[in-house]
C-alpha cells in the first residue's frame, strides 16, 4: 500500500485520516495551522485571551497613571512611566498565566518578555520617526501604523519566543 509523503509533525499527522486527502494537505506553516479545526479554535482562543490581556493592560496603565498623577501629584511623564511599568508587569503575569499558559523558567521568560517589549518599542519608534519625518504622514496615520504593527509583532514574539514550549507540551489547552 502506498504510504504517501512522510509527515514531519503531529499537526500534519492529525490532518491525515484518509490517504486520499494527502494531496489536500496545506504545505505552509500557516496553512497547517488553520487546516485542522481544533488547532484553529485553539489559536482563536489564544488570540482572544491576548486581546483581553491587552485591554487589561491598558486599564492597569490608566488606573496607575490616575492614582500617581492625581493622588501623588507626580508630573505626567512620571505618572506615564509608572503606568507603563504597572501595565508591563500585569501584562507579563497575564500573558504567562492566562494568554499562553506557559510553564517555562520564570526569570528566563521575564527577561525575554522585557526584551520583546523593548524590541517592539524600538520598531514602533523607528516606524513613527520614518512615517512622520520622511513620509510626512499626519499624526493619526503614524498612530494607526503603530496600532497595526505592535499587536501582531508582540503576539508573534510572545508566542514563539518568550513563552514557547516544547512540542511535547503544547500551549493550547
Amino acid at each position: 500500500a502506498a504510504r504517501g509523503p512522510v509527515l514531519h509533525d503531529r499537526a500534519e499527522s492529525a490532518l491525515v485520516t484518509d490517504p486520499s486527502v494527502i494531496q489536500k494537505i496545506p504545505t505552509s506553516r500557516l496553512g497547517r495551522l488553520f487546516a485542522d479545526g481544533r488547532r484553529s479554535q485553539a489559536t482563536l482562543a489564544v488570540l482572544a485571551r491576548f486581546a483581553i490581556t491587552g485591554l487589561v493592560n491598558g486599564t492597569v496603565y490608566a488606573i496607575v497613571y490616575l492614582l500617581v498623577a492625581n493622588g501623588a501629584g507626580l508630573e505626567p511623564y512620571l505618572a506615564s512611566g509608572a503606568g507603563y511599568i504597572g501595565g508591563l508587569l500585569a501584562g507579563f503575569l497575564l500573558h504567562r498565566n492566562f494568554t499562553f499558559i506557559a510553564r517555562g523558567r520564570l526569570h528566563r521568560e521575564f527577561a525575554r518578555y522585557l526584551f520583546a517589549q523593548a524590541f517592539t518599542l524600538g520598531v514602533l519608534s523607528a516606524i513613527s520617526q520614518f512615517a512622520a519625518e520622511t513620509l510626512l504622514w499626519p499624526t493619526w496615520a503614524v498612530i494607526a501604523s503603530g496600532i497595526a504593527v505592535a499587536p501582531p509583532l508582540t503576539f508573534v514574539l510572545l508566542r514563539y519566543w518568550v513563552f514557547r514550549q516544547s512540542p511535547a507540551n503544547p500551549r493550547e489547552r
